[in-house]
């Protein structure tokens, strides 16, 4: 099945953040933006496998959500950032 959760996507000092508002806000970083995308599809794969495994329901993703929502959710320390979908099978 096929998954698509929204990311809010922050450039850092050390390269890329993104953190999943809808994943109890999972939370990724890499150096270089392709690295970003690589771990998160990885990361939201194992979160929601993990989710299945426990029978636990798997959240709703955002409908409308900005990055400015996810850094006053989380109290991040940008000033601003980008909304990503990404889109993993698991």
């Amino acid at each position: 099945m096929t998954y698509q959760y929204p990311a809010a996507v922050f450039e850092t000092e050390d390269g890329w953040t993104a953190v999943f508002p809808d994943l109890d806000g999972l939370t990724v970083s890499a150096a270089t933006m392709e690295g970003l995308m690589e771990a998160c599809r990885e990361d939201m794969q194992a979160f929601l496998f993990a989710q299945k495994a426990q029978g636990a329901p798997l959240p709703q993703a955002s409908g409308d959500i900005t990055a400015q929502d996810v850094i006053r959710r989380y109290s991040l320390p940008y000033a601003s950032g980008n909304m990503e979908e990404i889109t993993v099978e698991a």
